[in-house]
């Protein structure tokens, strides 16, 4: 009986999973970019913690269209990294394998000098590379807040701690 019933749920289970792996994916890639931008309100306009997260929230919802464009490149990019870099890391390693043959302590010494800096450099790399694209895209974002009629609002409101000036360029 119980495996009777075990069979006739499976189905539903799998559909369930169908269902909820892709909500998963969406729902921790929104939750990055959101906490992603409400790190920038506290950087760049000195907002509080819960208030930033709030804010971060509320540009994703008005401004989903460019924030999704910008995560969908950002993923065909990282992709094309890890491919690229892998296979390179790969060809890196692949002495290893010869070398581990012979002596093991020798080959433990390669992946320490060789694939250790390959794999902290590359890593380093993606991080700068992830905060320099996601703060851009947030100045971009908010260049109405930084622009001369936001700056004279907020001297009419002081409550609001957004800074005045002009938005940086996209691209020095």
């Amino acid at each position: 009986m119980q495996a009777a019933i075990f069979v006739a749920s499976l189905p539903l289970g799998f559909l369930s999973l169908l269902f909820a792996l892709p909500l998963l994916f969406v729902g921790i890639a929104l939750a990055l970019v959101v906490w992603g931008y409400g790190e920038r309100f506290v950087a760049l306009e000195n907002r509080g913690i819960v208030e930033a997260i709030g804010e971060g929230w509320t540009l994703v919802r008005s401004e989903w269209r460019p924030t999704l464009t910008v995560l969908l490149v950002k993923i065909a990019i990282a992709i094309a990294l890890a491919i690229g870099l892998g296979g390179f890391g790969l060809v890196l390693a692949l002495p290893a394998v010869g070398i581990w043959v012979a002596s093991k302590p020798l080959a433990i010494l390669y992946g320490i000098l060789v694939l250790g800096p390959f794999v902290v450099l590359t890593g380093a790399y993606f991080g700068t590379f992830d905060s320099f694209v996601w703060t851009k895209v947030f100045l971009r974002l908010r260049a109405q807040a930084y622009s001369p009629a936001a700056a004279a609002t907020d001297q009419a409101s002081p409550s609001t701690t957004t800074p005045s000036g002009p938005p940086p360029p996209l691209f020095e």
